[in-house]
């Protein structure tokens, strides 16, 4: 069994394709789908930066002015997208760094004990009134649009994060030096860094004067050169991580061969595959790639009308049958299923029905298709008679053909 992934980024959702069973020994090749979906517009890409978690030679970069600094006209508008990894190993480091003439701007990102701000932006050698808080579970699950303002006729720098606006005084720049611009690590003359924030970054994009003059999607899929728009203005990338290769791409995860039947299902709490053959259950964490494997001391009941899901309300991994109507669950410290049962159904009138398990622990089933007729029935496990009962419901529910 080969487990495939493809990443997208922070909810998970696995889909699993099955081959035809070839003999007794045949491999199951699964296709796991990482969605990593973002709420703004669904955009699926950007460079992704290796952090202080790799060795210095690995660390990412993004220069986007590696021949010469950009001619400012007028008022300069940075924005960009931002996220952050939820890497305990990769809190601090430059997200970029504005370089004119001799003098930098320098935007850092740092979480540790005693600091009140997470970001904090630096005018040459002070930390300036354009520092703020971000709490770390918004990073790690949102992009962040941030905005940087140079307004060299007024000396004034201004940040916008969000709803949040901070200014400051930008008297000592001259944007007669024009600018250059480097995200992660970087090293230009006296101005050199190797630490780096576990981030991502998209759509960078710099405006004169509320025009848009040159805008880095990150929107490749293979090699070091960044395209601009309009084009000339191309970036080079150190060690960039492409999403939308990511995307694109399957990346082989475990490759495991099992004997006969299997059944999956996904924990989301702990980002965990529940792997279920005839004699051993397998439990593929997605990521950090361990894999755990317990032999079972009773034989499950592993038949094409069988269904595996993990409650993660209560912790357990259920097998169920709406045709034999029985649900087990697994003990990890017995390795038997329980209570155990003998399935005995070949077929099932509820093919791809769908289920969920309620706030109470509760599981419901709804849908499914079999003999050519597609269910609307609602059902749900009775604890105390050891069944799954018929749920009336209110409302319509529409399958493709109502059969009762």
């Amino acid at each position: 069994m080969k487990i495939l992934h493809r990443k997208y980024w922070p909810f998970f959702d696995p889909i699993i394709y099955r081959q035809e069973r070839a003999a007794k020994f045949g491999l199951l090749f699964f296709c796991v789908l990482v969605l990593i979906y973002t709420s703004v517009s669904g955009q699926y890409y950007g460079m992704k930066f290796n952090a202080d978690e790799v060795s210095l030679d690995q660390r990412s970069s993004l220069n986007l002015t590696p021949q010469s600094p950009i001619k400012i006209k007028g008022k300069l508008d940075l924005q960009f997208h931002i996220r952050f990894d939820p890497n305990p190993y990769a809190q601090f480091g430059y997200i970029f760094r504005m370089i004119l003439g001799n003098r930098n701007i320098d935007l850092v990102h740092g979480v540790f004990p005693g600091n009140p701000n997470t970001f904090e932006l630096i005018l040459g050698d002070r930390t300036s009134n354009i520092a703020f808080h971000l709490p770390e579970e918004e990073n790690n699950s949102d992009w962040i649009k941030l905005r940087i303002e140079l307004d060299f006729k007024n000396n004034k720098i201004t940040g916008y994060i969000k709803d949040m606006v901070f200014t400051d005084n930008l008297s000592g720049f001259d944007e007669k030096d024009g600018l250059r611009l480097i995200f992660g690590a970087h090293s230009f003359g006296e101005f050199a860094s190797t630490d780096v924030p576990g981030m991502t970054i998209r759509d960078v994009e710099i405006r004169f004067d509320d025009n848009i003059a040159l805008s880095w999607p990150l929107d490749e899929t293979e090699g070091t050169m960044v395209h601009s728009i309009p084009d000339g203005f191309n970036g080079v990338a150190f060690n960039p991580g492409w999403v939308l290769k990511q995307h694109n791409t399957w990346d082989e995860q475990i490759n495991l061969e099992i004997e006969g039947e299997v059944k999956t299902s996904f924990d989301s709490r702990n980002d965990d595959l529940y792997i279920v053959s005839n004699d051993s259950v397998y439990i593929f964490n997605v990521v950090d790639k361990s894999v755990r494997s317990f032999i079972q001391k009773s034989v499950p009941n592993l038949e094409s009308t069988s269904e595996l899901i993990y409650d993660t309300i209560t912790g357990m991994l259920l097998l169920y049958s709406l045709d034999d109507n029985y649900l087990s669950h697994f003990n990890f410290e017995t390795g038997k299923w329980i209570p155990e049962h003998s399935g005995t159904a070949p077929h099932t009138i509820y093919w791809h029905h769908n289920r969920f398990i309620a706030p109470d622990g509760s599981l419901f089933t709804f849908g499914g298709y079999g003999q050519y007729l597609y269910k609307n029935s609602v059902l749900s496990w009775n604890q105390r008679k050891n069944r799954f009962d018929s749920i009336a419901y209110k409302g319509d529910f529409h399958p493709r053909y109502l059969a009762g």
